[in-house]
């Protein structure tokens, strides 16, 4: 289970996100307070999505089509009020492209109208996979608000998966026809949105400066990216070594990624302590720590 400090850290950034949003909105569009007040309590990460989606939106919005902002706006807040808690799924078809999106992966923004599954409808089989561990299960109730699906692909074909720190508890990714490699997937990028909110609600600085090998990129990558590698892998490691794969493909691949990256991870242990280092006495130190701790301890397989 993650820790009560880290729990408290996420609500905690989470309601100062969401004040600013509501202060901004209703500073925008006066006749909206009366809208806004009901969200001001909301805690769980697929309103807290939805609200991450309609402040992109509502960038967009104002510089472009201003005449249809509040309209817009309520139509967003219809949709919010009216989706009960828990995380959801939804199909990339059914969302817009976010154009303005920073990073060469394609986003989508969720729309008044996209239909909403529950996540256990992502794919048969995996979620059960993650549910049967409780520090899993956490990671997944807080990062993963809604996944954005981008069509099926072959079980064993190259998977990708991308998160944005600006759209909190928000996944993309492609669909393997694999149980095993959907649940991972979702735990990994997960775990990217977890400590995207503990960083930013540390005020946590990382500066650029700080910079070392990765062996996940092939290069030199600075200490934000590095540290969220290691932590994502070391939550991998950790699944795969608990896990029992649903199909003999599957434990072949799983066998073989577990070694993988245990090894990947045994490589770079100095640097990894570096790069924690500046982290400081933190909660996302230890977030981090805790996770590659126990990757370590996973071992060494032939």
């Amino acid at each position: 289970m993650l820790d009560t400090e880290i729990t408290t850290l996420v609500a905690k950034g989470r309601q100062e996100r969401r004040s600013r949003l509501l202060t901004a909105l209703g500073n925008v569009a006066p006749g909206l307070r009366p809208r806004l007040q009901p969200l001001a309590d909301t805690t769980d990460s697929w309103h807290h999505a939805v609200l991450a989606h309609l402040e992109t939106n509502a960038r967009l919005w104002a510089r472009r089509d201003q005449e249809n902002f509040t309209s817009r706006v309520s139509g967003h807040l219809d949709a919010l009020m009216a989706t009960e808690p828990g995380p959801k799924t939804v199909q990339a078809a059914d969302c817009d492209l976010y154009e303005d999106a920073p990073y060469d992966s394609p986003c989508w923004l969720l729309r008044p109208d996209t239909p909403l599954r529950p996540l256990a409808q992502l794919y048969p089989g995996a979620l059960e996979l993650l549910h049967s561990d409780p520090l899993f299960d956490e990671v997944i109730r807080i990062g993963a608000g809604v996944v954005v699906a981008n069509g099926r692909i072959q079980a064993m074909s190259a998977n990708n998966s991308w998160t944005l720190a600006g759209l909190d508890s928000s996944i993309f990714m492609d669909v393997p026809e694999s149980p095993l490699r959907v649940a991972e997937a979702v735990l990994h990028e997960a775990s990217h949105n977890l400590l995207f909110e503990t960083v930013r609600t540390e005020g946590l600085p990382l500066p650029p400066e700080h910079a070392w090998y990765s062996p996940w990129k092939k290069t030199e990558r600075p200490a934000y990216g590095f540290l969220h590698s290691v932590y994502a892998f070391s939550q991998l490691v950790a699944f795969w070594e608990r896990t029992v794969a649903p199909s003999e493909v599957e434990e072949r691949y799983r066998r073989l990624r577990l070694t993988e990256e245990t090894a990947n991870l045994r490589s770079i242990k100095d640097s990894a302590e570096a790069a924690i280092a500046l982290l400081g006495p933190s909660a996302s130190a230890r977030l981090v720590t805790d996770a590659y701790t126990t990757a370590l301890s996973v071992p060494v397989t032939a």
